[in-house]
Parts: structure tokens; sequence; C-alpha cells
């Protein structure tokens, strides 16, 4: 009796865990679906464009979302979320071997090219 009793909490902690991440996953991709204030950069080599647009404000520091996407077929390739006290405008480095969305706290860093598990995640919204 015992251990069907801790395999039924065990699952309903799970299940609990899981519609608490899966909601909080929601909120987030409408938060950055909803991104405004968009700034546009393009790669030195003209290969990639990215763009950074604002998600949200805690006081006056911004929250952002930061995609890279194909030039060529405006497809996204890669994404990230970071916070800045400046804007967030994208930068290139000088060689295109990735793009900074400059951030006051926790900076966006995209390497070029993305990687697969970067271009997975951005097929998720």
């Amino acid at each position: 009796m015992a251990a069907g009793k801790i395999k039924r909490v065990g699952v309903g902690i799970l299940a609990c865990f899981t519609l608490i991440t899966l909601t909080s996953y929601v909120f987030d991709a409408r938060r950055r679906a909803r991104a405004t204030e968009c700034v546009n950069a393009t790669s030195h080599n003209g290969l990639y464009r990215a763009q950074s647009c604002l998600t949200g404000t805690r006081g006056n520091v911004g929250d952002y979302v930061g995609r890279l996407y194909e030039a060529r077929t405006g497809n996204l390739v890669a994404e990230t979320t970071f916070d800045s006290m400046d804007g967030g405008v994208p930068d290139f480095m000088d060689d295109d071997h990735a793009v900074l969305f400059d951030g006051g706290g926790d900076s966006g860093l995209i390497y070029i090219p993305p990687s697969l598990l970067d271009r997975l995640r951005a097929k998720i919204p």
C-alpha cells in the first residue's frame, strides 16, 4: 500500500511541475510574440539579419528577445532572451562569427552559424 501511495504522490508532483512549466512557457512565448520597438542590423557579409525587440520592462531595465534570420530566405535560425538598460542593439562581430545583443545584465550571444540546437529551438514558439 505504501509504495502505491508514494507512486501516486510522485505522479501528482510531476504533473504539477509539468503544468507550471508549460504555463510559464506559454506566457513567455506570448510575450516574445508581442515584442515591439524592434531594431535591425545586417551582418558585414550580408548573410544574416539580427533583430532585437522589447518584450517588457522592469523599472529602467528592458527585457528583450534577440533573433537571427538568414538574410536570403528570411527564416528565423536562432533566438535568445536578455535584459538591457542600453536598448539591446544587435552588434555583429567584425568577422561575423557571432552577434551580440548588448545587455546590461544578462547578455544575449548567438554564434554564427547557429548550432543545430539553436536552429531547433528557433522552430518552437
